[in-house]
């Protein structure tokens, strides 16, 4: 399955350190994010708590987007 393939704990590490990150927490914008807790985790993924869908989209960091990319094409 393909969320299997992503390693979720990767993002929000990534995320930590992430120049851009605070940037989408501060952000005027219609776009609603929220930090999702981890299952079995202290790590919270900052993620675009997408209402259309009802599935919440992770804020990838640059370090990773290049390996989310090839794992979903």
């Amino acid at each position: 399955m393909l969320l299997e393939a992503i390693d979720f704990e990767e993002i929000a590490r990534e995320q930590l350190i992430d120049e851009e990150i605070p940037a989408y927490r501060t952000a005027m914008t219609s776009l609603v994010f929220e930090d999702i807790s981890l299952p079995n985790s202290n790590l919270t993924l900052l993620c675009d708590a997408d209402v259309s869908t009802g599935t919440p989209q992770p804020v990838v960091p640059l370090t990773c987007r290049r390996r989310i990319f090839e794992t979903i094409h």
